[in-house]
């Protein structure tokens, strides 16, 4: 027996206005989908020869204490979204760690990917949360 307000939900996804707002839901997805591609194209396209450089000035600005203590003081988790946007280019232009650095790398429980960009490694980090990791290759 189906409750009240799941036929009501059913009702309005099936009526005219709820198809619309479903379509401009998934268009409004698509289209920062298509945003977000062309950002790391476009990224990638300017940096590509000089992808050390700009990953190191980002990791000193978010590894920096003033950084960190400006959003600690506000009593807010530092915002790390550059992170999440050089682990998008790494996906798409970087290349995935193999089996055998893998297994060489430490602390690996909470891993989910570890791909290489230049010199570096980026990897999302899976929990109670996620969390994306960027190292200096040695």
């Amino acid at each position: 027996m189906k409750s009240e307000m799941l036929e009501n939900l059913e009702a309005f996804l099936d009526s005219p206005d709820g198809k619309k707002r479903t379509e401009e839901y998934f268009r409004k997805i698509k289209n920062g989908e298509d945003m977000e591609q062309s950002q790391v194209e476009r990224f990638w396209s300017k940096y590509k020869d000089d992808l050390d450089s700009v990953i190191e000035k980002i990791t000193s600005k978010y590894g920096s204490e003033k950084y960190k203590d400006s959003w600690y003081n506000r009593g807010i988790e530092p915002q790390e979204s550059l992170y999440y946007f050089l682990y998008n280019v790494a996906k798409v232009f970087g290349r995935e760690f193999t089996q055998s650095e893998y297994d060489a790398k430490e602390n690996t429980m909470f891993t989910a990917d570890v791909y290489v960009l230049g010199n570096w490694t980026i990897e999302l980090i899976v929990g109670q949360g996620s969390a994306i990791l960027i190292d200096k290759i040695k």
